[in-house]
């Protein structure tokens, strides 16, 4: 499993957050673009609340969809011609106005939402789950980090676990993930811990979550610094205990048994061609670029987990520990879940591959 920061080291970054980060509800026709010749975009408002602020890539994901956009002639213009992208933007920006939600850290816009969007802090959540996890003293954080795109927080314990095979044993935990710029909602899943190598491959087809939708913010001139309000805060009290429920089942035994069962019988689910299947699994999920190192670690990993449904699980979550971006090592070991998860139609296309 990828490393990220410490327990202690995530909730100082999230407190420093906490302290510093800004959200604006603004009018597009009130909202400006300017680009340099290396296609890095400065967002400014015509009062001058926000000033010269560099727009990350979340914020240009976003600006690009609401725009409608396609993102290959967005990059395109951006990178090649900052002049017609600044145009295009500031057009479409005037020509179409309705309210955005700015959110801002450390000077920079990291995301364009709706103003419908329902803000739920990662301190908020992480304040939230952590007395539920220390609950349980045989738990152990593996892993956590906050990135551009979400806060995560992975745990293990030894209280719940089996074996796959002989001396192949895995363990239960759980992941939990936010994301404050719109990219989903708060997830919880359960999280499978292979002890022999150290990979973690998340269940998320057994996970709960709640959407970032809430009552629409409604600005008062043309830019507004955005406050907590009384029944924002009862709103996220009503959250916080649901999350809590939620937490506690994906810490449950039985769960944990089914898991086991379907990664025993991915055990016994041999391919007929390593090479291909791991092209068919790649192209089923979109990973043609990490076609050579997955399948690198499959072969290598053979001896211990065979040409199997279970070994490109692993062969993919071994992967994920090398990959530096912790959001994409995040979701290749959403992937391995996933693969034990195929239909019997979908495996048999990657096995006879």
């Amino acid at each position: 499993m990828k490393q990220g920061k410490s327990l202690t080291e995530l909730a100082q970054e999230l407190e420093r957050q906490a302290e510093i980060k800004e959200d604006y509800v603004v009018n597009t026709p009130h909202l400006r673009a300017e680009t340099d010749q290396e296609g890095r975009t400065a967002l400014e408002t015509a009062g001058g609340e926000i000033v010269q602020a560099p727009v990350q890539d979340v914020p240009h994901e976003q600006i690009a969809e609401r725009l409608k956009i396609p993102k290959r002639f967005y990059d395109r213009m951006r990178t090649g011609h900052p002049d017609l992208f600044d145009h295009t933007v500031n057009t479409l920006l005037q020509r179409e106005p309705e309210d955005r939600m700015i959110r801002m850290l450390d000077g920079r816009v990291r995301a364009f939402l709706s103003n419908k969007y329902r803000r739920i802090d990662n301190g908020e959540v992480l304040q939230n789950v952590l007395p539920i996890l220390q609950q349980d003293t045989s738990l152990r954080v593996q892993s956590c980090e906050v990135t551009d795109r979400r806060m995560y927080l992975k745990a293990t314990t030894p209280r719940i676990q089996g074996e796959i095979s002989k001396g192949d044993v895995v363990q239960s935990g759980i992941v939990i993930k936010n994301s404050e710029v719109g990219l989903g909602r708060i997830m919880v899943a359960p999280l499978i811990y292979t002890l022999a190598c150290e990979n973690g491959a998340i269940a998320q087809s057994f996970g709960k979550g709640k959407h970032h939708v809430g009552k629409a913010l409604d600005p008062e001139g043309e830019v507004e610094q955005l406050l907590s309000s009384e029944a924002k805060a009862a709103d996220d009290k009503a959250l916080m205990l649901k999350l809590r429920d939620i937490v506690q089942a994906a810490m449950d035994q039985e769960m944990f048994n089914q898991i086991l069962a379907g990664l025993r019988e991915a055990r016994d689910r041999e391919v007929e061609h390593p090479t291909r299947a791991v092209e068919k699994l790649c192209q089923k999920f979109n990973m043609a670029s990490l076609k050579e190192p997955i399948t690198e670690s499959f072969y290598q990993n053979s001896p211990r987990n065979g040409y199997t449904q279970y070994g490109l699980l692993q062969a993919v979550t071994e992967y994920s520990q090398r990959v530096e971006d912790y959001d994409k090592a995040t979701e290749l070991e959403a992937t391995g879940g996933k693969i034990i998860n195929l239909a019997p139609g979908e495996w048999k296309e990657i096995a006879t591959a």
